[in-house]
């Protein structure tokens, strides 16, 4: 009689060897069976792609202004708010390093380009309404 046919009965007349090998078995048996249903799976997905055609991407709108029909007003409170973003940055980094903003000169400050997801932005927008 194989493993197979002892597992049939009683747990309790098998030895430990047995149990063991019955055990990698059965989970081995588990695993193939999984890998082989993922993979229709995988299959099915590819099918159902290849019929029902690509999504077209929708063009989205950019935003863009002119800087130069902005009013001295405006400009004055973006200089303004330069100035104070240097100063909190500045002090963020005196902050950090446990010193005082006086031995800390900002030469540059430069701003990274936003890598947030464009679903990302739109949720955060909702979250704000």
């Amino acid at each position: 009689m194989d493993l197979i046919g002892k597992l049939k009965n009683s747990i309790d007349s098998l030895t430990l060897g047995e149990k063991i090998l019955g055990g990698i078995g059965v989970s081995l048996f588990g695993m193939v069976v999984v890998f082989f249903i993922l993979v229709l799976i995988m299959f099915a997905v590819n099918l159902l792609q290849k019929f029902a055609g690509e999504s077209k991407k929708v063009p989205s709108e950019s935003v863009s202004f002119d800087e130069t029909g902005m009013n001295s007003e405006v400009q004055q409170e973006i200089l303004e708010d330069y100035g104070e973003l240097v100063a909190v940055i500045t002090a963020a980094i005196a902050a950090s390093l446990n010193t005082s903003t006086h031995n800390i000169v900002v030469k540059n400050i430069t701003r990274k380009q936003d890598t947030t997801p464009a679903w990302s932005k739109f949720n955060r927008m909702q979250q704000l309404r």
